[in-house]
């Protein structure tokens, strides 16, 4: 497998809107330069680098969506040996993801819910749901089996006024 998007790759790409980076990639090069269409990237923790330049010149991009902690992200978005930046990244809105996969298990780690709050984890298979499972936050990572017939997921929770509400729009399981 690759682990590194290199340069150029979807540079001047103007039909990409989005862009969900794979797990098992480890570096970014500045592979979407002037992608005028680009709102969004999903980026898994397991990136290690990004090129000040990745990003550059992408007029629409608003948001970011990422799966590891604010400790990582400071880290990935430090300036580089020449103390360059990635502007377009620094000024886009960060959404720190919660749910991961790891060692077969569902690891949801509630960050900013407020604790009491009922987790809701909707399994489901072909768009359909198969199961739904509840947890209490009590301010701890939660981990789940997943069930073997799921392909994908969403998770929500209850408000204080029971009003049942998205975590996230990005915060989708695929398995």
């Amino acid at each position: 497998k690759m682990t590194e998007i290199p340069d150029g790759m979807l540079e001047s790409c103007n039909a990409l809107e989005s862009i969900e980076i794979p797990r098992h990639i480890t570096s970014i090069g500045s592979a979407f330069c002037y992608c005028d269409a680009l709102k969004y990237a999903v980026i898994p923790e397991t990136v290690e680098h990004i090129d000040p330049s990745a990003f550059w010149s992408c007029s629409k991009f608003s948001d970011v969506y990422y799966y590891g902690t604010e400790k990582q992200w400071a880290k990935l978005t430090e300036p580089d040996e020449y103390n360059q930046t990635n502007g377009t990244l620094l000024a886009a809105k960060v959404h720190f993801l919660r749910t991961r996969m790891q060692d077969g298990k569902i690891m949801f780690t509630p960050n900013d819910l407020p604790n009491g709050c009922t987790v809701l984890f909707v399994f489901e298979r072909g768009g359909k749901i198969e199961s739904i499972k509840k947890a209490v936050n009590n301010g701890e990572t939660i981990y789940l089996d997943k069930p073997e017939s799921c392909d994908s997921g969403r998770v929500l929770f209850l408000d204080n006024e029971k009003n049942i509400m998205p975590i996230c729009e990005q915060e989708q399981m695929r398995f």
